[in-house]
């Protein structure tokens, strides 16, 4: 059993992937500790989920005040800030009670600069300091982390088709 621990999309466009798989033998467990650098694009599945990820990381990093954007219309009603953020990945640490996510991506910023972003751990259950939208946000996460699950078994963008072949036609249109 795999379980994702970090995803990324890096400067290319592909995922960079660690997880932990747990192999059993007999009564005893193993934990290993992988890492993949992947070399094909994700499916668009995948890159939407990050999308909706846009409103937490603003919140989470201040960009805008929580409850500016409407979390379950946000698509329909889109807040101006949503169009300059870009939610690159994801880091989910801790354990039980105490488990959570960090969020990166960047800020497009006048200029074409970027100004990166890295959200503070969020536990998904915290009594003190709570998120109020973390049980949101831990379900776009366990979704994600399916999604990637997929795309380490294969999961991709399709390819862009070159040609055409037509039927009766020796010639192929570009």
């Amino acid at each position: 059993m795999r379980t994702i621990k970090k995803a990324k999309l890096n400067s290319v466009g592909y995922m960079e992937i660690e997880f932990d798989t747990v192999i059993s033998d007999g009564n005893e467990k193993f934990s290993i500790e992988s890492s993949q650098k992947c070399t094909w694009s994700p499916h668009n599945d995948l890159l939407v989920l990050l999308d909706e990820l846009k409103p937490h990381l603003a919140y989470l990093c201040e960009q805008t005040e929580v409850g500016e954007i409407d979390l379950f219309a946000y698509v329909d009603i889109p807040h101006p800030i949503l169009s300059k953020l870009k939610v690159t990945g994801f880091t989910i640490g801790g354990s039980d009670e105490h488990e959570g996510v960090t969020l990166i991506g960047r800020r497009q910023l006048a200029g074409n600069r970027v100004l990166n972003l890295v959200s503070p751990f969020t536990k998904w259950e915290d009594t003190h300091n709570g998120y109020q939208y973390s049980f949101k946000l831990a379900s776009l996460i366990r979704k994600l982390q399916y999604e990637v699950e997929l795309y380490l078994d294969g999961k991709k963008a399709p390819s862009v088709q070159m040609e055409l072949e037509f039927e009766g036609e020796s010639e192929k249109i570009q």
